[in-house]
C-alpha cells in the first residue's frame, strides 16, 4: 500500500486537467493526463485529497471542475464550440464560484500535466507571492517545437519557448523519456536559464490496452493481412512516406490492407487525406478512420497483422506501447524516444526517412511469418508499468527521501 510516510503526511494535490475537461480529445496527452489524475486519486485514497482543476482564462485563475467539466472529463465529450447566451452567463457565474482564492494552493502540490501557452504562464511567474509554500510539478511530454521548429508555426514556437522557460520555476519536471529530458535540459542550457530538477519516468500501459488484459493474449488476425498505423495527421508523423512504401508493395502485387487511424490536426493533414483518396481511387485497399473510440481501437489492434509507427520524432510513442501490449509486432523508428519505447523487444526498428527501407521491412513481416511470430513472442514477454506502479513512482519522484 502506498502512503506519504516519509514524504510529509497531510499533503494535498491539485491536478491541472484543463485540456481534457474543456475540450475532451483522444490524443496522447489528454488521455494520459486523465489517467494520471485517476491513478493519483486511487493511490492516495484515504491518505491525501487529489483535486482536478481547470484554468479559467477570463479570471486568470485556476478553478475546481464544474458539473459539465466532470462529465466531459469523464466521458471525453467536448463542449460545443458555440454556446447560447444563457449558457455563457451561467458558466461565467459558476466559474466565479469555483475559482480558487489567493493562497488556496499554499502548502499543496500543483501538478501541471498538460502543455500550456495561455495565462498560466503569467500566473506561474507570480504564483509564489500568494502561495509561498506551494510546490509545482510538471509533466514534460516532448521538445519537438524546440528541436524541430519548422514543424510548428512561429506563434506556436514562441508560446512553447515561454512554456519551457516557465518550467524552470517548477520543483520537479517529470519527463516522459530520456530524449524529452535531454531536449529540455539542452534548451535551458542554451538560453542560460537555471535548470529545474528533472526525473525520467516512462508512461505506463495505456488504459485502452490495460483493460484488455495487457499483452497476455494476442488475438488471431484476420485472414487478409492488415497493417495498422495509429497517429494524428501532422507532418512529423510521416504518413506520406508510409503511404509511399505501401504503394511500392501494392505495385509488386503483395496483398494487404492498410488502415490509418488518426485525427486531422494541421494543414499538412490535408495532404495525407488527399493521398489516401488518390490511392483509394486507384483501387488500393486503404482505409482512414477518424474519431475512433476505445472499443473500435481495441478491435483494430486485435485484428492487425502488425503495426507501423512511421513518426520521425516523438516525446514517447504511445501507439508502440499499445501495439506491444496487444501482442502485435511494431515497425518503428530507430532513434530517439521511439527507440527507448522499442527497447526490450517486439519491434523492428527502421530508418523512417527511407521509403525503400520501410517498404523492405514491411515486406519482411508480411512474407516471413516466422520473424513476425518471433517479435510477437517478444512483445508478449515484456512487462509494462501499471498505472498504480506509475503513480507510486511519480510520487517518489516528487518527494525524494
Amino acid at each position: 500500500m502506498t502512503t506519504l510516510e516519509g514524504h510529509g503526511g497531510g499533503e494535498r494535490f491539485f491536478v491541472d486537467v484543463t485540456g481534457c475537461a474543456l475540450h475532451g480529445g483522444r490524443g496522447g496527452i489528454p488521455r494520459m493526463s486523465r489517467e494520471l489524475f485517476g491513478a493519483l486519486q486511487t493511490t492516495l485514497a484515504g491518505t491525501a485529497p487529489v483535486v482536478p482543476l481547470t484554468w479559467e482564462e477570463p479570471l486568470g485563475a485556476f478553478a475546481r471542475l464544474g458539473f459539465f467539466h466532470h462529465l466531459h472529463f469523464r466521458d471525453w465529450i467536448p463542449f460545443r464550440k458555440r454556446a447560447s447566451l444563457a449558457e455563457r452567463k451561467w458558466r461565467g457565474w459558476t466559474r466565479r464560484r469555483r475559482a480558487l482564492g489567493s493562497g488556496d494552493l499554499d502548502g499543496a502540490w500543483l501538478v501541471l500535466s498538460e502543455v500550456f501557452t495561455d495565462g498560466r504562464l503569467r500566473w506561474l511567474s507570480r504564483a509564489r507571492e500568494s502561495s509561498p509554500r506551494m510546490k509545482i510539478a510538471a509533466v514534460f511530454h516532448d521538445g519537438i517545437a524546440l528541436t524541430h521548429p519548422h514543424w510548428v508555426s512561429p506563434q506556436a514556437l514562441s508560446g512553447f519557448e515561454a512554456y519551457a522557460e516557465a518550467l524552470t520555476r517548477c520543483d520537479a519536471v517529470i519527463c516522459v523519456s530520456r530524449q524529452s529530458r535531454d531536449d529540455l535540459v539542452a534548451f535551458w542550457a542554451a538560453r542560460g536559464w537555471p535548470a529545474a530538477r528533472t526525473e525520467v519516468l516512462h508512461w505506463p500501459l495505456p488504459g485502452i490496452a490495460a483493460g484488455d488484459g495487457g499483452n497476455a493474449d494476442a488475438a488471431r488476425p484476420e485472414a487478409e493481412p492488415r497493417l495498422l498505423c495509429v497517429s494524428s495527421l501532422e507532418p512529423r508523423k510521416n504518413h506520406l512516406l508510409w503511404l509511399e512504401s505501401c504503394e511500392r508493395l501494392w505495385r509488386e502485387g503483395i496483398a494487404f490492407r492498410a488502415v490509418l487511424v488518426g485525427e486531422r490536426t494541421t494543414e499538412a493533414g490535408g495532404e495525407v487525406v488527399a493521398e489516401v483518396a488518390r490511392l483509394r481511387g486507384l483501387g488500393r485497399p486503404l482505409e482512414w478512420i477518424s474519431g475512433a473510440d476505445d472499443a473500435t481501437l481495441r478491435g483494430l489492434y486485435r485484428s492487425a497483422t502488425f503495426t507501423v509507427y512511421p513518426s520521425l520524432k516523438e516525446g514517447f510513442g504511445l501507439p508502440i506501447l499499445e501495439s506491444l501490449a496487444f501482442g502485435k509486432a511494431c515497425l518503428c523508428g530507430n532513434s530517439g524516444a521511439v527507440a527507448e519505447v522499442a527497447e526490450g523487444g517486439g519491434c523492428l526498428p527502421v530508418d523512417m526517412a527511407d521509403a525503400a527501407a520501410l517498404a523492405e521491412a514491411m515486406r519482411r513481416l508480411l512474407l516471413s511469418p516466422g520473424e513476425r511470430e518471433r517479435l510477437e513472442r517478444e512483445a508478449r514477454a515484456r512487462h509494462f508499468l501499471t498505472w498504480g506502479e506509475y503513480a507510486r513512482r511519480f510520487l517518489a519522484a516528487l518527494m525524494p527521501r
